[in-house]
């Protein structure tokens, strides 16, 4: 299973690893096998699909730093019409950026504090435990960052910036 949804046998180790940790760390007594291979079965699955998202929010990281780094070298051949497109595109980002940032500054406290538990890679605990952690269940706290994303959307579309305008009927 976890190589069915990591496509690497080398991460597929990491994962059982880790699932025979959680398992383990758990503390759980099954009545019979067909139990403990049921509760086994979802840990796997559950840590390749974390695994997974984490290797993803990484790689998403990365590209925003990336983006984000400034334009350190240009090489004395490089064509200046390439050069004028790239300062377009990085005005255009920074312009995102900061819409972005006052619509969150917008929207309703729970809606900012769901998204940012999404979405902080420095959260340093899993959002199921952050969910333990405040009594919210996960699905509220979904809702509500899902629910701040329309927010941000909405707003982006009302400022009219590309990629967010909305489109026309006939």
């Amino acid at each position: 299973m976890a190589v069915a949804v990591l496509r690497s046998p080398t991460q597929a180790d990491d994962v059982l690893q880790e699932a025979f940790a959680r398992v383990l760390k758990s503390g759980r007594e099954f009545s019979c096998p067909q139990e403990a291979f049921k509760y086994l079965r979802t840990a796997v699955l559950n840590t390749a699909i974390d695994f997974y998202r984490r290797i993803r929010r990484q790689r998403d990281a990365a590209a925003v730093r990336a983006l984000e780094a400034p334009l350190a070298y240009t090489s004395r051949y490089e064509d200046p019409l390439g050069i004028l497109i790239r300062e377009e595109e990085t005005r255009k980002r920074d312009e995102l950026i900061d819409e972005v940032r006052v619509a969150l500054d917008r929207l309703p406290s729970q809606q900012r504090e769901a998204i940012r538990i999404f979405f902080d890679p420095n959260r340093g605990s899993t959002i199921k435990d952050v969910c333990l952690e405040s009594g919210v269940p996960y699905s509220t706290l979904r809702s509500r960052m899902l629910q701040g994303i329309d927010g941000i959307r909405a707003h982006l579309r009302a400022r009219g910036l590309h990629g967010f305008k909305k489109e026309r009927t006939r």
